[in-house]
């Protein structure tokens, strides 16, 4: 019997490409917590929410909002 496309897709090629996929992740996240810094001294965090990055986000969870374990499995 055959695999259909899909059953092919989800069992060879998704583990096949999911090293890569995680390290384009992970360079992703390193870039977002890099701009922190930038966006915080041009915006603050934007006009509302529109500029706001992941580390904004987390940083007003934690120290804003007192949300300490909110902020704590956002940044994992």
């Amino acid at each position: 019997y055959r695999a259909s496309p899909w059953r092919q897709f989800w069992s060879i090629t998704v583990p096949m490409a999911l090293p890569f996929i995680m390290l384009a992740v992970l360079f992703r996240g390193i870039e977002n917590f890099k701009m922190f810094d930038m966006v915080t001294l041009l915006t603050g965090g934007g006009p509302g929410s529109v500029t706001e990055v992941a580390s904004i986000t987390m940083k007003r969870a934690a120290f804003e909002s007192w949300a300490t374990g909110r902020a704590s499995a956002f940044a994992i």
